[in-house]
């Protein structure tokens, strides 16, 4: 399968599963397609399954903060149709799972998609 994987790129919890479950898909034969503003951390590019999609932010100077849902978004889409993935799996809630539902609205391509919402008081699995 070709799988895409959004999530953050740092040392905690949420970038470290999410990269862990991208190398051990990576390992068994999967094509396996990280997309956030950073490499992941862990994340081995020496595997021929593996590549990075970085998520380019420009600044604007009406916001205080760069626009990162809506840049996430464009590049999952941009990314699913570049690469034919199978499957996208976001990885922690906030911006990433917006991202996905804004993904969703921008087309109708019929994509499978999962996510995982992380958060201290509650686990929530959606599929579409």
């Amino acid at each position: 399968m070709r799988i895409g994987i959004t999530c953050y790129p740092t040392y905690g919890g949420s970038g470290v599963v999410a990269t862990e479950l991208g190398m051990e898909l990576a390992s068994r034969g999967h094509e396996v397609h990280f997309i956030s503003y950073a490499p992941p951390i862990r994340m081995q590019l020496g595997d021929g399954n593996i590549r990075f999609h970085e998520v380019e932010v420009a600044s604007y100077p009406l916001f205080d903060h760069p626009p990162y849902t809506l840049a996430l978004a464009t590049k999952m889409l941009e990314v699913f149709e570049a690469e034919s993935l199978d499957l996208l799996h976001v990885h922690y809630a906030i911006p990433h799972s917006a991202a996905r539902v804004y993904r969703s609205q921008l087309t109708k391509l019929g994509m499978t998609s999962m996510g995982r919402l992380m958060s201290n008081s509650a686990r929530v699995r959606f599929f579409r």
